[in-house]
């Protein structure tokens, strides 16, 4: 569900935040035709450089805050001092192991710190190298969904959900297409 979630925000935002064609960029609206009534449909003009700087800042401040936030719930998990035995099944991960909640919720934490760090480095780079501003802007609303909401580590060490259901560990990982 969460995968169909992303995907209809994604839809969503890129109604609002589609570039112009050049014949379009001023102004940034267009006129629309129905049978019954003409009307203006504005989007956000990425092509203005006003409307860079904020994209950029908040991008930015949001990748820290999800960072900044990957590391409190490691140190929440890591004071944890849970016995109980997880098995964790095979995976591409690595092999069949079993650990402790906590030792288990550390490396699920710093599996997400690590993917956080490499979507900040491909983003900046693709925004450095083509200038375009949109995978900014849904990297700066995704991650907090995703991390804030879907994460079960989060559920659990920020929210204090039970670790139970769908939070009962090891996590389940939904496929999107489901």
């Amino acid at each position: 569900m969460s995968g169909i979630m992303n995907i209809a925000l994604l839809l969503g935002l890129m109604q609002v935040v589609r570039p112009s064609p050049p014949s379009l960029l001023f102004p940034s609206s267009r006129t629309v035709r129905t049978n019954t009534e003409e009307k203006q449909v504005k989007h956000f003009d990425l092509a203005s450089d006003s409307n860079r700087r904020p994209i950029q800042m908040i991008f930015g401040t949001v990748q820290i805050s999800i960072i900044a936030l990957l590391f409190y719930i490691r140190s929440r998990a890591q004071k944890n001092n849970s016995k109980t035995k997880v098995h964790v099944p095979k995976s591409a991960k690595g092999p069949a192991k079993t650990m402790t909640e906590s030792e288990y919720d550390v490396s699920e934490t710093e599996s997400a710190i690590k993917s956080a760090l490499v979507t900040l480095a491909i983003i900046t780079g693709i925004h450095m190298y083509w200038g375009t501003l949109q995978p900014m802007i849904f990297q700066s609303i995704l991650p907090l969904k995703n991390v804030l909401w879907d994460a079960p580590v989060a559920r659990i060490y920020i929210w204090g959900d039970k670790a139970t259901g769908k939070l009962e560990r090891p996590f389940k990982v939904d496929s999107p297409l489901a």
